[in-house]
């Protein structure tokens, strides 16, 4: 039955990756050279296309437009090549016959202008003599090139064979790795080749974010100082101007924190990654101690450790610092807030304060206005009375317009405070509309 047509081609492309990094497969005595290269998570492009040129100088099939591996036996080298998420390597392999060991190099039986021409930034160089631990000629041979004492060593695959690297960069500016190999399979001298490879790329990828946590300390730094100071001025601010200038200081200052957070949160979890693999690389090794000698995982450990602990203090202090700047930033948003409520209150009592006022004026200018009408109004009365009385009409005018006066200024009252509450209730209505 034919059930590719209901297989998801992501089933395939995972089936791929299972398969796609198979070791090298190496019988002593052969000699290795291992680079590893920083390109960038987009330099992909340009190392796949360094490799096709390499391919068609020796009519070799180009590796897969996508391809992330890539092995091939070119005659004169065997080349592996690998791309990983920010960084590329190259592990070139020769027999080495009867050559004295870290004499030349394997990188040497390639084209010296396809090398110098690599894209990216050389971070490991690494030359290994895998030799037969039967050849005590070859064995001694190996460990003339570490001419000082710090040599880190470990027996290795069931306690067969061992490696041995002092872990320096020496004159032709490559580190050096011997393996003596006890009557290991070509597959598994193979493996363990790679995985030493391994551990030795991966330390340095991890070792990248050492300088940036030291910068980040030394900018951490410099951020809890001024916080520190921003802080104790916040104390003693009473003057909103001085607030705000608080509160720039503040948002610089959150800003740089997460300025440092976005460029280094990556590096440093990338470092956590590969310690973590490098711990695994020699847990598969089996590593047993060699009496006499330190082993490679204590050399590492003693270095390596110490450094990643301080990427991850580096990093707790970083995440620290940002929770510290905007508590700082929520209690001067509190004191300002506190601050504007303050005076709020302070504007309401005294807007309440003019509307008495205005009250006591408004109610001084209705009974200066009730006055005004009486009299003019008490005036009126008394021309119409002396007008009666001219008329023949037996009344005194002088005994009317007295008697009139009370009335007058009851009427008066009257006529305003009705006008008034007219006026109010048309204010409310307009009010209530608006809301």
């Amino acid at each position: 039955m034919d059930i590719s047509s209901v297989s998801d081609p992501l089933r395939v492309e995972l089936n791929k990756e299972l398969h796609g990094r198979p070791a090298i497969r190496l019988g002593a005595p052969a000699r290795v050279s291992h680079f590893a290269y920083l390109s960038g998570e987009d330099g992909g492009v340009a190392d796949r296309k360094h490799l096709q040129n390499l391919c068609d100088r020796y009519g070799m099939a180009r590796p897969p437009a996508a391809g992330r591996h890539y092995v091939g036996d070119f005659g004169p080298f065997f080349l592996k090549w690998e791309r990983h998420t920010e960084f590329t390597t190259y592990t070139v392999a020769v027999r080495s016959g009867r050559d004295i060991p870290f004499t030349v190099a394997a990188v040497e039986a390639m084209p010296r202008d396809w090398v110098e021409a690599i894209p990216g930034r050389m971070l490991v160089a690494l030359n290994i003599e895998l030799v037969d631990s039967d050849d005590q000629v070859a064995k001694e041979a190996c460990f003339t090139p570490f001419w000082h004492k710090d040599v880190a060593g470990s027996k290795v695959a069931g306690g067969r064979s061992s490696v041995w690297s002092d872990f320096r960069i020496h004159d032709d500016s490559f580190m050096r790795l011997a393996i003596l190999a006890d009557d290991l399979s070509e597959g598994r001298a193979g493996r363990l080749v790679q995985r030493v490879i391994e551990i030795f790329t991966y330390s340095h990828m991890a070792l990248m974010a050492l300088p940036v946590a030291r910068e980040v300390m030394a900018q951490s730094s410099e951020i809890e100082n001024k916080l520190e100071q921003t802080v104790s001025e916040m104390s003693h601010t009473t003057a909103g101007s001085e607030a705000e200038l608080h509160l720039d200081t503040l948002l610089g200052l959150a800003a740089r924190t997460e300025h440092q957070v976005a460029q280094s949160s990556f590096r440093f979890s990338a470092a956590k990654a590969y310690h973590s693999l490098v711990e695994r690389r020699f847990e598969e090794m089996r590593e047993v101690r060699i009496p006499g000698s330190q082993r490679l995982s204590n050399f590492l450990d003693r270095h390596l450790a110490p450094a990643m602990r301080t990427c991850e203090a580096a990093a707790k202090r970083l995440n620290d610092l940002a929770l510290r700047v905007d508590r700082a930033a929520g209690l001067l948003r509190t004191q300002v807030d506190l601050d504007s409520q303050r005076q709020n209150k302070e504007l309401l009592i005294s807007m309440n304060q003019r509307a008495q006022l205005q009250l006591r004026l408004q109610e001084t200018v209705e009974g200066l206005s009730v006055v005004a009408i009486s009299y003019y109004a008490i005036g009126l009365a008394g021309v119409g009375f002396k007008a009666a009385k001219a008329a023949g009409y037996p009344i005194n005018p002088g005994l009317m317009t007295g008697i009139s006066v009370p009335f007058v200024m009851l009427a008066a009252f009257l006529l305003i405070r009705r006008i008034r509450h007219s006026v109010l209730k048309k204010g409310e209505s307009a009010k209530v509309s608006g809301l």
